[in-house]
């Protein structure tokens, strides 16, 4: 609710899937720049700072909380996926494809379970 007017807030700013557009973009921008077999400490590097970013965003928001373990989840399987993509063999477009797809349902998951927690649809409404 808004102490003004009184009415609540639908739309507005989302830190959680704005963190997932920054989880997407990282992975992407790092299949763009990495070689084929990046050395360990240049992945650990690169993670690094973008986990850090994403941190600071989501406590300085909100403080620990589900937001952050939602985008320390997030950005775990991203990881995960992008180490997998770059030693695969694969062509750049598919490695950057896959990260887009994989992520943008993980956003739309994360939107869809904001909007049932908000009441604003049912668990059933498609």
């Amino acid at each position: 609710m808004s102490p003004s007017t009184g009415q609540s807030e639908i739309a507005g700013f989302s830190p959680p899937v704005l963190g997932i557009a920054l989880i997407g973009l990282g992975h992407v921008g790092a299949l763009l720049v990495l070689p084929r077999e990046p050395a360990t400490t240049t992945v650990l590097a690169l993670e690094g700072v973008l986990l850090l970013s994403l941190l600071v965003l989501s406590v300085v928001r909100n403080g620990v909380g589900r937001e952050l373990v939602l985008l320390s989840g997030a950005f775990v399987l991203a990881t995960a996926g992008t180490w997998v993509l770059l030693i695969s063999g694969t062509s750049l477009w598919w490695r950057a494809i896959a990260v887009v797809t994989v992520l943008s349902l993980v956003g739309y998951g994360l939107h869809r379970y904001e909007l049932v927690s908000l009441g604003l649809v049912e668990v059933d409404d498609e």
